[in-house]
């Protein structure tokens, strides 16, 4: 076995906490114990990194968009996406603000204004509308989740922001077939790089 994941989230009488630090950091394919978050502080360059916040960095890459330089804001502060992300933004010379549940809406939509990218990854599904962008932003969404149509959308309310008219040039990864697709590449390339340590 080269590669675990934990899928979370965990049913309730399982120690989440407990699993992540007994997990052998060779293994940890999706950069969740402390050896995989300090390899990624200390800015390791064949560390393992959490999947979808590396996704993030693979999509900016591959359009040739470079966050040096650049004003990122990110919505969310998971283990999993937002903390990992916004390390990454700054290993990358991005200027990094996070916004988190307990983050006032005002500063939210202020911060979110001021970004040249913004990252969704709150699970608020088709929340984010006209009044959190301007023109000109590239936005990654991150979110996944059921709308009100019952299929699956992201964050972004893109289909409010075009009907609104407000604003009509963004760059966005859609929900589904955009950052999740990545991340299951970036994993199963984690997993190659597990087995290649042996």
């Amino acid at each position: 076995m080269h590669g675990i994941i934990l899928l979370r989230p965990l049913p309730e009488n399982i120690n989440g906490e407990r699993l992540r630090v007994l997990l052998n950091p060779s293994k940890d394919v999706d950069a969740i114990t402390d050896i995989s978050i300090a390899e990624l502080f200390a800015g390791k360059d064949d560390a393992f990194f959490a999947c979808t916040a590396e996704a993030c960095m693979e999509v900016l890459r591959y359009y040739g968009i470079d966050p040096a330089g650049q004003r990122v804001t990110i919505l969310g502060r998971s283990l999993t996406v937002g903390k990992p992300l916004a390390i990454m933004m700054l290993n990358a010379d991005a200027t990094v603000t996070v916004c988190h549940s307990r983050t006032p809406e005002e500063d939210q939509i202020k911060a979110c204004k001021e970004a040249d990218i913004v990252v969704l990854a709150t699970g608020r599904t088709q929340y984010y509308g006209s009044p959190y962008f301007r023109n000109g932003q590239v936005i990654l969404d991150v979110g996944t989740g059921t709308g009100s149509d019952g299929k699956m959308h992201g964050d972004l309310d893109i289909d409010g922001i075009m009907a609104s008219g407000e604003i009509d040039d963004l760059i966005y990864t859609p929900v589904p077939g955009g950052i999740g697709r990545v991340t299951t590449a970036i994993l199963l390339r984690n997993i190659i790089k597990a087995a290649k340590k042996g």
